[in-house]
């Protein structure tokens, strides 16, 4: 961790590794079928950066900046298959940026922050899923009311981010390794707009 300045920054990165005792995923009902159960000690590891950045010596007083990426991977016993794979709904990355700017001149605010997440996996007794979530992106601006109202205009979605899934079908089950069929799914975020009023009373 390492700080710049009189508070004007902060960097930190982080290393992991934790032991998982019952990994908590689907399980084998019968031959054909799957039930939540425990699967055998697992393990995550990774690595985290975070950073924090005050703008005012780029000429912008009260702006602030902040970011994080997360990379990670697991490992456990697939209980269909006997091979080792990573978690059910792990996703390989996270990332994340944050903007802000005060304005005290003006009672208000603006920002914006985006989003982003690796590829999630899901497996099951006959299937694996492969499920991708666009980029988040979203923007507001807000003003104080007297001294305790917030009014705040919002958007999300601003790009429509798409949502895919990708289901592999196995004939009879993932043990084989023989795919069957493919299905995928595609769906599409539509932007949204919001005005709120928030306060303390």
């Amino acid at each position: 961790e390492h700080h710049y300045g009189e508070n004007e920054g902060l960097l930190k990165l982080s290393l992991f590794h934790r032991w998982v005792d019952d990994v908590e995923e689907l399980v084998p009902l019968n031959l054909d079928d799957s039930q939540p159960g425990n699967l055998p000690d697992g393990r995550r590891w990774g690595a985290q950066v975070e950073f924090g950045l005050r703008l005012e010596r780029f000429g912008m007083s009260g702006a602030v900046i902040n970011g994080s990426y997360k990379w990670q991977d697991s490992e456990t016993v697939d209980p269909f298959t006997g091979e080792t794979r990573q978690f059910d709904g792990d996703e390989r990355y996270e990332a994340s940026l944050e903007f802000r700017h005060d304005l005290e001149r003006f009672r208000g605010a603006y920002g914006m922050s985006w989003s982003a997440e690796g590829r999630e996996y899901g497996f099951d007794v006959d299937r694996t899923d492969i499920e991708k979530s666009g980029n988040g992106l979203r923007m507001f601006v807000e003003r104080r009311i007297g001294q305790s109202l917030i009014m705040r205009l919002s958007a999300s979605q601003l790009h429509e981010p798409s949502y895919r899934r990708f289901r592999y079908n196995y004939v009879p089950d993932r043990a084989t390794g023989v795919i069957d069929s493919l299905e995928t799914r595609t769906s599409t975020s539509s932007r949204t707009a919001s005005l709120s009023l928030n306060g303390i009373f």
